[in-house]
């Protein structure tokens, strides 16, 4: 017997009735792909759901446009909470909701939280730099923090990244 192909309505229908509701959400109630995109089979062919069902709703136009969801929870079906553009239109309105960090700001975030297990931490900054000034070498240095010396180089390195400029020897004083 062969198997029963659902008509867009009748697909748009199941799509929003395979949900769950959690606040205003309508959490995907069916498979996820490794991503934990909602997915769902239909006339052969695997698709995206909240993709497919902008489709069926007439939302998603351009088969170019990518889909995210303004509640930021990625099995939402809710139409209204679904968004369609480009990736340049995505990137921005994640940045909006903090979900995107960009620049300077991602690098103090990421030394920050790397800081407490660093070898050399950036509060040892002033320190590393007021010893170089004063002419000690790089291994001296790494001596002093029982580091390899190329542990004192990296450490500037990525200090130059969290503070988006390049470290001076001389602005110790500042």
């Amino acid at each position: 017997m062969p198997r029963r192909v659902l008509t867009e309505e009748q697909m748009r229908q199941w799509l929003l009735e395979n949900v769950r509701v959690q606040d205003e959400c309508r959490i995907w109630a069916g498979a996820v792909d490794s991503w934990g995109q909602p997915v769902v089979m239909w006339d052969g062919k695997t698709y995206k759901a909240r993709r497919l069902l902008g489709r069926l709703l007439g939302l998603l136009t351009d088969t170019t446009h990518l889909s995210w969801t303004s509640c930021g929870d990625r099995r939402c079906l809710a139409p209204e909470h679904q968004r369609y553009g480009t990736m340049k239109e995505m990137c921005r309105a994640m940045k909006r909701r903090g979900v995107y960090v960009s620049g300077a700001h991602r690098s103090m975030l990421t030394a920050k939280g790397r800081a407490p297990n660093a070898k050399l931490p950036i509060t040892e900054r002033r320190t590393v730099l007021r010893l170089l000034a004063e002419g000690h070498t790089q291994k001296a240095v790494a001596e002093r923090y029982g580091v390899h010396s190329s542990a004192v180089s990296k450490a500037i390195q990525s200090w130059e990244r969290a503070t988006g400029s390049a470290v001076e020897l001389g602005e110790i004083g500042r």
